[in-house]
Order: structure tokens, then C-alpha cells, then sequence
């Protein structure tokens, strides 16, 4: 499950290991005290029930949706404002979008698609994101990643 930092910001860890299973090796990564679970909504994994619980317990700053290939961090009060909405529709199209990136990207030939989930973020700043930053940002003066 994700955690948040201190300050309320998510920490995200993946282990990518090339190896066949059979020779993967254990990692242990350990948080401090002050990190708090993530609500987390996966496509064709969490029910609706599951998420209101998480949503109405949750006490870090962001929730996060994910499918195989992406993952929508929100702040929290985003994720309640929509909590009743249908998260699996939203989900597959962000898949589809995905789908699509790796088509343009040659990933539907010899090239496969990167194993790194593409990171969404919803965030409020004075400016636009550009191709130059580490993560997808929407702006949330114009629209929400939800909605």
C-alpha cells in the first residue's frame, strides 16, 4: 500500500527485478513512524465499500486510483468530492490513453512498454506542466483528473 510522507506528500516504491523469480532477492525498505497508508483504488481489485471505508478513515493528504499502467494521485478532498462516482469507467479510459501512447511509442511491436506505472497528478501551482517534468500534472484551476 502507499504511504504518504511526513508533509502529507505520497511515497511511491517499485522493486523491478530482471531476474528470473527463482533469484530475486528480498528488499526491506522500512518508513518512519510518521508515514500514513494511501487510499488506493485498483482497477478490477477494490470494491466501491472497500474505497468508502479507506476514503472516510484516511488520514494522509492524497488518495490514489491505478490500473496496470497508471496511477492518478489526488488530493483527498478531490477523491471524497467524487467518491460516489464510477472509478473503474475512469480508469479504463486512462488504460485506453495509455494503450494508445504505447501504439505511437512503437510498444505495440518489439518494444515493450515500460514496467513504471505513468504517475497523474493532480496539483495546484501557478503554471502549466511541460514535457520537461517527471509526472503528468492537470492543473486544478480548469478541470479535475476525476471528473
Amino acid at each position: 500500500m502507499p504511504r504518504s510522507a511526513r508533509r502529507g506528500g505520497p511515497i511511491n516504491l517499485r522493486h523491478l527485478d530482471v531476474r528470473p523469480r527463482a533469484e530475486h532477492t528480498r528488499t526491506t525498505v522500512q518508513l518512519g513512524e510518521a508515514a500514513q497508508p494511501i487510499p488506493l483504488y485498483v482497477l478490477g481489485k477494490t470494491d466501491h465499500d472497500g474505497r468508502q471505508r479507506m476514503l472516510k478513515s484516511a488520514k494522509a493528504l492524497y488518495a490514489q486510483l491505478r490500473t496496470a499502467r497508471v496511477q492518478l494521485t489526488v488530493p483527498l478532498t478531490t477523491a471524497c468530492r467524487h467518491a460516489e462516482a464510477e472509478q473503474d469507467e475512469l480508469l479504463k479510459a486512462y488504460g485506453e490513453v495509455a494503450a494508445e501512447e504505447d501504439k505511437i511509442g512503437g510498444g505495440d511491436g518489439d518494444m515493450k512498454p515500460t514496467p513504471l506505472l505513468q504517475q497523474i497528478v493532480e496539483y495546484r501551482t501557478g503554471f502549466t506542466a511541460h514535457a520537461t517534468h517527471d509526472c503528468i500534472g492537470i492543473p486544478t484551476s480548469s478541470r479535475s483528473i476525476t471528473s
